[in-house]
């Protein structure tokens, strides 16, 4: 038991304030290392996790709802002015290959492992990183262009506790079936990326908004590519399924000059639907 997580949970006393409650309960509800790194009172609350379980990301999530704590993935900065709760993933790190050369690997397996099997995987991120931060950090492709990055689906974890497989759309694709509830998550994206104003922007050299909703407009939609780029603002990344890449395209180059305001004024209201929707509470970062 590491010791931050005893003086919790031997106090002879209840914690005093409201952040003091939230750690106890915390340290007492996981398995994993937990550390409260306040540096001192009169700071905005923050802590330290490493799930050892998937259960433990469970817990915590409910409490951070519960005590309107942000949940951050480790590597994201999270909101100065709000109590957070950092994860690290790197011990939720199983990983199997199928005998199609397919790889599913929980949030913490490293990139450079994906690689060793899957060359060419994972574009974009650097060898040390967790496949969560590679997932949240990750927007360099192209418009409708995310063949290169050799994910395939997500078992995710969304901001409601609804668990959910984001993947291709189609006959042929082993994607579950979406809950009635994702179900219509899933059709606003659809209207909202079909909107005029939006469709043309498969045609701009880079996607001007964060999230990746033209991922919607390729050949062969799928829903796990909405999260690239995301800051992992819009649900926890449980387990992913990697392929082997496709030819990369050419990274996105954005104009030199940059979009006009009228493009840029667009995409921030459409990345402020998006987020909406799918966190309307802000417990991600």
């Amino acid at each position: 038991m590491q010791p931050s997580r005893r003086a919790f949970l031997l106090a002879g006393r209840a914690p005093a304030s409201a952040w003091g409650r939230f750690c106890q309960r915390l340290a007492r509800s996981v398995r994993g290392r937990f550390e409260d790194e306040t540096p001192d009172a009169r700071a905005c609350g923050r802590a330290r996790l490493m799930p050892a379980r998937m259960a433990d990301v469970h817990h915590a999530m409910a409490l951070c709802t519960e005590a309107d704590v942000r949940f951050v993935l480790d590597g994201i900065a999270p909101a100065p002015d709000a109590p957070c709760l950092i994860i690290d993933p790197s011990a939720l790190s199983a990983l199997d290959r199928e005998s199609d050369g397919s790889v599913y690997a929980e949030a913490g397996v490293h990139v450079g492992i994906i690689r060793d099997m899957l060359p060419g995987a994972c574009a974009g991120g650097q060898a040390d990183w967790t496949l969560g931060r590679w997932l949240a950090c990750t927007s360099h492709f192209p418009p409708a262009c995310f063949g290169g990055s050799g994910l395939d689906s997500i078992d995710v974890l969304l901001a409601d506790g609804t668990m959910e497989t984001f993947g291709p759309f189609g006959v042929d694709t082993r994607r579950a079936a979406l809950s009635l509830k994702t179900s219509r998550l899933v059709s606003d994206l659809f209207t909202w990326v079909s909107q005029p104003a939006v469709a043309q922007w498969r045609a701009l050299p880079a996607w001007p908004a964060t999230y990746r909703i033209d991922a919607l407009l390729a050949d062969t939609p799928n829903l796990a590519h909405v999260l690239l780029g995301s800051g992992a603002r819009l649900a926890w990344p449980q387990r992913l399924r990697l392929v082997a890449p496709t030819p990369p395209a050419p990274p996105a180059t954005p104009p030199a000059a940059g979009f006009d305001a009228a493009i840029l004024n667009q995409a921030a209201d459409l990345d402020r639907r998006i987020r909406q929707r799918f966190d309307p509470d802000r417990l991600f970062a």
